[in-house]
């Protein structure tokens, strides 16, 4: 269900960072063109969000369309993503339309795939284009793909095609994206996450977890998505497990495993280990798509798991979270939210996994040096209603 590590070769158009002489000269070839004097559109009543990847990063974006909403009124929000995640936009409140694209062709690079989807993209009326990802290459699609107003990130001169971009307040995912939409004339504001499950899947789900027990949602994958995997970001099962039997001696819950097929072999792994245990669990994973994932962890009481989509999406629908991290940064890509906490390790270095590159000299498996104890710290401090 969402994740990211070392192979990184077939992506690197997308996330690449040139030396900032490059960016920079980049930077004035856009401004030359007169393309960052534009002014700003005194009316937008259709906006496009461009966002393909990845299932935590979508969510991390969501944000933005509240913030859009509370400066341009009436707005038709279209979102154009790829068929991974468009479940997950559809389950975002304020966003009108999906349109799911094969994210598959923008890593196969097939040219002439590519211009019919920017001819097919061109056809959607909108006044205006956020685009959601640092790449000199979708700076160039979006500028083929939507002839209107564009807003995007601009880290390394990756935005010198857009017609606005902004500087985020600090290096969160989140606050990125919403730098981006702020160029557009989105007011400043302390913009959340924000996902709402089905009625029918909640009404499934509800039929699978008993009301009167109380869950706690445990996802021990992740690390894989379309573009790389990343076995660095894994918390060890039988750590895993331990933390759980740990946190169990004082508090009366029962367990609910999610992940993807992915992550199956780690499900099965850890629920052998909770019956051993005497622990009531489900396991879910592979078994559930985003709709009823995102139901039953609306019924749950508190999340714990590896930096991941499922991570990011309990945040999003307000339940207490720990966020188990490794390589990655929870600065960078920590959950967000008002019930929130995260574990890293001790380590003399910083992260090695950032702004999409993972610096694979570094073959510290850091995330196995978290202590069981540290995390059941956590979940003493945040699940207060166990």
């Amino acid at each position: 269900m969402g994740n990211s590590i070392g192979t990184t070769s077939e992506s690197s158009m997308r996330r690449s960072e040139l030396p900032s002489g490059w960016g920079g000269l980049l930077s004035l070839v856009g401004r030359a063109a007169g393309i960052r004097s534009h002014p700003l559109p005194t009316a937008i009543r259709r906006l496009v969000i461009f966002k393909l990847w990845a299932a935590g990063e979508c969510l991390m974006a969501t944000p933005v369309v509240a913030a859009l909403r509370a400066r341009w009124n009436p707005l038709h929000i279209t979102v154009v993503t790829g068929k991974t995640c468009a479940t997950l936009w559809r389950m975002c409140p304020g966003v009108d339309e999906v349109v799911a694209v094969d994210e598959k062709t923008f890593i196969q690079m097939k040219p002439l795939r590519l211009w019919q989807i920017a001819r097919q993209l061109r056809q959607i009326p909108a006044d205006a284009a956020l685009i959601l990802h640092h790449s000199y290459f979708f700076t160039v699609f979006s500028a083929m793909a939507f002839p209107g107003a564009r807003s995007g990130p601009d880290r390394a001169g990756e935005g010198f095609l857009y017609h606005f971009t902004g500087q985020p307040a600090s290096p969160h995912r989140i606050d990125d994206h919403l730098a981006a939409a702020y160029a557009l004339g989105a007011p400043p504001g302390n913009w959340q996450m924000t996902i709402t499950p089905p009625p029918a899947a909640v009404e499934h789900v509800c039929a699978i977890l008993d009301a009167s027990v109380k869950w706690i949602c445990v996802a021990p994958g992740g690390g894989c998505n379309i573009k790389t995997v990343m076995p660095q970001k894994i918390y060890p099962v039988v750590k895993l497990l331990y933390t759980i039997k740990l946190f169990r001696r004082e508090h009366d819950f029962s367990v609910v495993i999610i992940g993807d097929k992915d992550d199956q072999k780690m499900g099965q792994e850890l629920g052998t280990g909770l019956s051993a245990a005497g622990i009531r669990h489900i396991n879910l994973c592979g078994k559930a798509g985003w709709e009823e994932t995102a139901a039953v962890l609306s019924l749950c009481h508190g999340f714990v798991g590896n930096d991941s989509a499922p991570m990011h999406l309990a945040a999003a629908l307000g339940i207490p979270t720990i966020g188990i991290f490794g390589p990655t940064s929870p600065a960078e890509t920590g959950p967000h939210g008002l019930h929130v906490a995260t574990v890293e390790p001790p380590r003399e270095h910083g992260p090695c996994y950032r702004h999409g590159v993972f610096n694979d000299k570094c073959t510290d498996p850091c995330i196995d040096r978290i202590s069981p104890d540290a995390i059941v710290e956590r979940m003493n401090e945040l699940f207060i209603s166990l």
